[in-house]
């Protein structure tokens, strides 16, 4: 909140009449909107996560809607960063016992840190393994070509 003010601050001040440092704080307020959002929606993300702790799903839903839904969700994000997003959907139509939201929700921070920490023009693949009717399982990996952690930067 204190850079939003200071960018607005600057505006109504310094910036007043320069276009090009308006563009500039411009972009730092819409950021950090953009933090504040993520932040919000993790914070009711997780509270909703621990008001639901220790209920199974009863719900069946379909998976591939899930995954594409929340490719749809940051797409607009991936193109500003020239990231390409390809889901290999051999496996069509799989059914789990899941609530939708968090799922998807899971999906959408998946395939936004590999946006946000893999660099720009990175390729992400999802891919579908598994035969829910056969072995009731299901993989669904996400792998980018973008830039790899360092071992001592994660945590746990």
């Amino acid at each position: 909140m204190a850079a939003i003010s200071g960018a607005l601050e600057t505006l109504r001040g310094p910036a007043k009449d320069d276009i090009e440092a308006q563009e500039r704080f411009l972009d730092i307020i819409q950021d950090h909107a953009g933090r504040i959002n993520r932040l919000i929606e993790d914070l009711l993300s997780l509270s909703q996560i621990e008001m639901m702790e220790h209920n199974s799903p009863s719900e069946r839903t379909n998976l591939m809607s899930i995954i594409k839904g929340a490719i749809e969700d940051i797409e607009w994000r991936a193109r500003q960063t020239r990231v390409t997003i390809n889901l290999e959907d051999r496996a069509q139509d799989i059914e789990v016992a899941a609530d939708p939201h968090s799922l998807r929700r899971a999906f959408q921070n998946l395939l936004d840190n590999a946006i946000k920490y893999g660099g720009s023009e990175v390729s992400v693949k999802i891919r579908l393994t598994g035969s829910p009717a056969k072995s009731q399982t299901v993989t669904v990996s996400i792998l980018d070509n973008g830039r790899e952690f360092q071992r001592n930067t994660l945590a746990g």
